[in-house]
């Protein structure tokens, strides 16, 4: 079994690689990662639901129907809101979450042997390792995580929130958010101490994520929801000890983001919004949530 890959990153930039046996073959399905929502008897508004990429190697080029979708939309919503994203305002939010306030240290609560591979991985960064020993087991991941990307190549400002933003700021399009930073730091800082660590020890053995985000990527662009759900999502069924992770970052998100999307439909007007694509997928995705509560949901076929 290939090493499940979790990524802990802002904005729900929360990947993952795993599976069993191999994995099919990616299928171009004709359909985008495009969700349009309506209430069944034709009031209300109309929200489209797009699974998105938070960061990408180069700018995403986005199919006709999600251009038009957005021009149409009266307000785009993300997860966080653009100008609750101020990087000041995020470090000092991030510090507060993250590090431990009791005294403790990173080295006392992990095992000496994943202290040894911090070390290791800080050491190929040039960083000091004393810039950590304060950091909670989410938050050394996290940042080491980011780094990891940027010498990728990866980008924020390449991701589709960041084009999304840009193309709602040049038209004058209000934005708004489905969570707040406090709530999304609250989930990673929520995690018990054992799975934090489970997960940063899991980062620090495996090699570059570089290849499995491209992979991720690709089934994003074919519209492959069911390949891209089982390298997601495969490990649960084979690691229940795994259940609180995805509970408490997937599937609780996906009830309260589904319930904030079904109440500006049902408020009138029409909506952009844009999720990480683990939150589109599956029987517990945004979008199955909607329609088990009476919406009409359509997903969106591709136009090129």
């Amino acid at each position: 079994m290939r090493r499940h890959r979790r990524l802990l990153l802002p904005a729900a930039t929360v990947l993952g690689l795993a599976c069993a046996t191999p994995p099919p073959a990616p299928v171009d399905t004709g359909k985008l990662f495009l969700w349009e929502v309506a209430r069944p008897d034709g009031g209300g508004g109309v929200a489209h639901v797009l699974g998105s990429f938070h960061l990408s190697e180069e700018e995403l080029r986005f199919d006709p129907a999600v251009d038009r979708a957005l021009d149409a939309a009266d307000t785009l919503v993300l997860e966080i809101a653009p100008e609750h994203l101020d990087p000041v305002g995020l470090a000092s939010l991030s510090i507060e979450k993250g590090l431990f306030a009791d005294g403790r240290t990173l080295d006392q609560v992990i095992a000496p042997d994943t202290w040894q591979l911090l070390e290791a991985r800080v050491a190929e960064y040039g960083l000091p390792i004393a810039s950590f020993r304060l950091m909670e087991p989410w938050f050394a991941l996290l940042t080491l995580q980011n780094l990891a990307l940027q010498r990728e190549g990866y980008a924020i400002e390449h991701g589709v929130e960041s084009q999304l933003a840009e193309d709602a700021q040049e038209d004058g399009k209000p934005t708004e958010g489905l969570e707040t930073p406090e709530e999304q730091l609250g989930v990673f800082d929520a995690l018990p101490l054992a799975l934090q660590e489970r997960q940063l020890r899991d980062f620090l053995e495996q090699e570059s994520g570089e290849a499995d985000l491209s992979l991720l990527l690709e089934l994003w662009r074919m519209g492959d929801d069911a390949r891209l759900e089982q390298e997601l999502f495969g490990e649960l069924a084979l690691d229940p000890s795994l259940a609180p992770y995805y509970q408490q970052f997937y599937f609780d998100r996906n009830a309260r983001m589904a319930r904030g999307i079904a109440e500006r439909v049902d408020a009138g007007g029409r909506w952009f919004v844009a999720v990480g694509a683990g939150h589109v997928v599956g029987a517990r995705g945004i979008p199955s949530l909607l329609a088990e509560h009476g919406y009409r949901v359509r997903r969106v076929p591709k136009t090129r």
